[in-house]
């Protein structure tokens, strides 16, 4: 067995909670969020893709007061916000509040760099990964992927992805400021994929996560 993979497989341990339901799930996303809240500013990055979507539209129902927030997106499709690709859109369409609206750092923002350095930390991380490995707009086959992880900028344009449009990330360094990590997995077959030896095979941006925010990390999945 790779020892690499032996590594990960030990860093995975007690990290799984698995739920019967998809409310259960949400509603331990949400006990989650609102432990992270502080008495100042509460800082945020939330994921795009329909894993979330259950659990923003819990957070819809729920009377917060989001001017008491900061809130960002792990990555965006370098699109307008009135795309049909735009994760940006999609979340706002979904919680559909003007506070949450005015309380949201953009990453297509002309000045979301300097934002998100000011940020010295985030309080809550909500990520989800895909089946070929990658999480936020890190892929694995991508020509920039060493920047992605060793870069000291927070965020990094990614020309390629699926679908194929540029995109946006924040770099793993800029994620790993984030107080604690959350990584939804409804998908049996990618919570396989993570826990699986692959022999010989080259490391996948999840494993990356996984080893270098392993402190941090937590995964629900439903199960």
């Amino acid at each position: 067995m790779n020892i690499c993979f032996l590594i990960l497989e030990k860093m995975l341990n007690n990290k799984i909670q698995s739920f019967a339901n998809e409310n259960l799930l949400h509603q331990a996303l949400f006990d989650k969020f609102i432990q992270s809240k502080k008495q100042n500013k509460t800082n945020i990055i939330l994921s795009g893709g329909k894993s979330p979507m259950g659990f923003y539209k819990l957070l819809a129902d729920q009377a917060l007061d989001w001017h008491n927030y900061n809130i960002t997106l792990s990555d965006e499709r370098d699109v307008n916000s009135d795309h049909k690709l735009s994760n940006e859109g999609i979340i706002k369409s979904v919680i559909n509040n003007d506070k949450f609206n005015d309380s949201f750092i953009s990453l297509r923002d002309v000045n979301a760099q300097q934002k998100l350095i000011n940020i010295n930390k985030y309080h809550f991380c909500l990520l989800g990964m895909g089946m070929d490995g990658h999480f936020a707009s890190i892929f694995p086959q991508m020509t920039n992927l060493n920047d992605a992880y060793n870069l000291s900028d927070s965020l990094i344009s990614i020309p390629n992805g699926y679908p194929d449009v540029p995109r946006i990330s924040m770099t793993l360094k800029e994620l790993n400021k984030s107080d604690e990590i959350i990584l939804l997995i409804k998908d049996k077959a990618k919570i396989d994929l993570i826990c699986s030896n692959r022999i010989n095979s080259e490391a996948l941006p999840i494993d990356k996560l996984i080893s270098m925010c392993s402190d941090k990390l937590h995964i629900f999945s439903l199960g």
